[in-house]
């Protein structure tokens, strides 16, 4: 039954999304992580460590996951995450938006013969403005907060993450 719903529904929707417009950017900007028990850790990214694909399933709702990649190296000590962030934009007129999002991080480091992973799943939101840059460019600037819930069985904290980024978009279509 789970499956006939999910495919029903992956045949109303396609339709609109295989003729919809679609954004790819990158992101650049300000991050603020807060881990309980540890003190924050503020860091800028330059250049971007953020992608997204955006379709539009409408006229005020667009689908757009959020990919993020970061790799951390000195000496032996190798550290890896990578974080997928499924969202939807709720616009609002032409240039502001509210999005909500959930996501998933996964995380790797390796040091001396020490290997650890583990996965944390968080739930977020933010607000923003696209700009038109001619017909086919948006520039973007998006506030966000996203709480990354505590993973007891990999004995990772809870966390809070901000950020403020700006970014670029091509829009095709």
């Amino acid at each position: 039954m789970k499956r006939s719903l999910m495919l029903a529904l992956g045949l109303i929707v396609l339709p609109s999304l295989s003729a919809a417009q679609v954004e790819i950017g990158l992101d650049t900007g300000l991050e603020i992580e807060m881990v309980d028990g540890f003190d924050d850790n503020t860091s800028f990214h330059m250049p971007s460590t953020w992608a997204r694909v955006a379709l539009s399933a409408g006229e005020s709702l667009l689908i757009e996951p959020l990919i993020g990649f970061e790799y951390f190296g000195e000496g032996d000590l190798s550290e890896h995450a990578l974080l997928l962030i499924p969202g939807v934009d709720y616009l609002f007129g032409e240039r502001f938006y509210l999005r909500g999002e959930a996501g998933l991080a996964r995380y790797s480091e390796s040091d001396t013969g020490f290997d650890s992973s583990w996965t944390q799943y968080g739930l977020g939101g933010g607000a923003g403005i696209r700009m038109r840059l001619g017909d086919s460019a948006l520039l973007r600037i998006e506030a966000a907060v996203d709480y990354w819930l505590e993973s007891t069985d990999d004995g990772v904290p809870q966390r809070t993450d901000v950020r403020v980024l700006a970014g670029a978009s091509a829009v095709i279509g």
